[in-house]
């Protein structure tokens, strides 16, 4: 079904930019868990009262909330896990198709008997893999200092909704940077689009954060896939919240799909 010594090759050319964006990840989750306490949080919503609100509405971070979850879903969801995971994931997409095209190791490959299709599934696989530990990851730890430090209880199943909109956010991110890597045969371009998309999208959030002073901004909640990520209706629960979460998978599925189809089909400059 898939190459074993190209998904090898894999792990051995992204395992460090993977284990640097976890330590990073890792490290901020750390940090925020050891910051929380009621106090803190109260003292926090004060300090932030004295930015400008519309500085703190584009940034995601409008409220710290009062428990845990809460807590870590403006400093955590409403940024830092919105842009680390896209460090690794921007240029694994990159080396895994165009990169091996524009040097030619593609042809290398082609000619070990490994057809088109099974090179490809193995890409999509290792992509959608590395995202899902990466999340997976960023769970347990998240779980595990917070059980670290005392007096701090969690709600489980809203951080178990939580990731999983998360899980599916960077599952619909990959899979568009993955088919930008499968329609480009040259690294700038397929960094162009890829990163482009990924990082307007980004921009285009913090626009309609602003909303609540401008009116036209409401329309950017249109063209931004991280609109589909409703941290405060994951951790409610809310209906609303789930939908959003679902149109993201999907998203994620027809890019994967169509990045299969045209590599599949397309001439490659071998």
């Amino acid at each position: 079904m898939i190459s074993k010594p190209l998904w090898k090759y894999n792990c051995k050319v992204n395992r460090v930019l993977f284990i640097l964006v976890l330590a990073v990840s890792s490290m901020y989750v750390a940090v925020v868990v050891s910051m929380y306490d009621k106090d803190f949080v109260q003292k926090m919503n004060t300090l932030m009262e004295m930015f400008p609100k519309q500085l703190m509405d584009a940034m995601g971070m409008s409220s710290m909330g009062g428990t845990l979850l809460s807590f870590a879903g403006q400093y955590l969801y409403g940024m830092l896990f919105l842009l680390l995971p896209l460090v690794y994931t921007i240029p694994v997409a990159n080396r895994l198709v165009a990169k091996q095209v524009e040097r030619g190791s593609m042809a290398y490959l082609l000619a070990t008997g490994n057809s088109r299709k099974r090179i490809v599934r193995t890409q999509i696989l290792f992509s959608i893999v590395g995202v899902g530990v990466m999340v997976l990851f960023l769970t347990v730890f998240l779980v595990v200092a917070a059980a670290c430090k005392p007096g701090i209880t969690i709600d489980y199943i809203g951080l178990l909704r939580l990731n999983t909109g998360l899980l599916l956010l960077h599952f619909a991110i990959s899979a568009i940077t993955f088919l930008a890597s499968c329609i480009c045969n040259e690294t700038k371009y397929c960094l162009m689009l890829g990163a482009g998309i990924s990082i307007l999208f980004y921009v285009f959030q913090m626009l309609y954060n602003l909303h609540e002073q401008m009116d036209a901004l409401k329309l950017f909640r249109y063209v931004t896939i991280y609109s589909l990520f409703d941290v405060n209706g994951l951790i409610d629960g809310s209906l609303g919240g789930i939908v959003k979460m679902l149109f993201l998978l999907v998203i994620g599925f027809l890019c994967y799909v169509t990045g299969y189809q045209v590599f599949v089909r397309k001439d490659l400059l071998l």
